[in-house]
C-alpha cells in the first residue's frame, strides 16, 4: 500500500487538490498547468495527420508538386495495399526520367 500513499500525496498536488496553498494556486500549478502539454501535443498531432478532411491518419507521404502530406490511402500513387519494392523502384526511375 506504499504506492498508494505515494498516489494520495503526490497525485494530489499535481491535480491541485493538496491543501497546502490557496485553491487558486494549486488549481493553476496543478490541472492548469497542464493544457500547455495538451495544446502542444494537439499542434503535433495536427501538423502530422493526412491533409484530407476528417482523416485522422498519420500522414507521410508527400504530394508531389504541392504542399500536401498525405496518407496511404489517399496518397494518388501509393497503392493502398502497401508499398513493395518494385513500386519504389518504378518510382525512382519515373523521377530519374523527369530529370
Amino acid at each position: 500500500m506504499h504506492w498508494l500513499h505515494w498516489l494520495m500525496v503526490h497525485g494530489s498536488q499535481e491535480l491541485g487538490i493538496s491543501q497546502s496553498a490557496s485553491r487558486a494556486y494549486n488549481f493553476w500549478s496543478g490541472v492548469a498547468g497542464e493544457l500547455s502539454w495538451l495544446g502542444a501535443a494537439f499542434v503535433l498531432w495536427r501538423r502530422h495527420v493526412c491533409h484530407v478532411n476528417g482523416c485522422v491518419r498519420i500522414g507521410r507521404h508527400h504530394v508531389e508538386g504541392t504542399g500536401y502530406v498525405t496518407c496511404a490511402h489517399h496518397h494518388p500513387t501509393v497503392p493502398s495495399d502497401g508499398i513493395t519494392a518494385d513500386h519504389i523502384a518504378d518510382a525512382h526511375q519515373r523521377a530519374r526520367e523527369r530529370r
